[in-house]
């Protein structure tokens, strides 16, 4: 969100997540969805890259990131299409997993 995360927020989804009151892919929606990451404005490079940043935990791959910007600029996909593929992936499971979270 490009800001300093307030203590109480951190608190409310790691308990949350923890608790199992939100799945991984809920409080990563979210985030990516809500007004005030939508508010940034971000180019689909940016958009992209944040994707992996957060879901992936690393930065992109020239080929993978080309492919989702492709979809984006072409209008195969939405932005909350692709979010939903790197929400949905596997590499983004097992980084929840090793976690302890679903």
């Amino acid at each position: 969100l490009n800001r300093t995360p307030d203590k109480e927020g951190i608190a409310f989804w790691v308990n949350s997540l923890l608790e199992g009151q939100f799945s991984s892919y809920e409080c990563a929606m979210g985030f990516i969805m809500s007004p005030e990451y939508t508010n940034l404005n971000l180019s689909d490079a940016q958009y992209v890259e944040n994707l992996y940043a957060c879901l992936m935990n690393r930065p992109s791959d020239a080929a993978g990131k080309a492919i989702w910007l492709e979809v984006l600029s072409n209008g195969t996909m939405t932005r909350e299409q692709v979010f939903n593929e790197f929400a949905t992936s596997q590499e983004f499971a097992d980084i929840c997993e090793s976690y302890g979270i679903n």
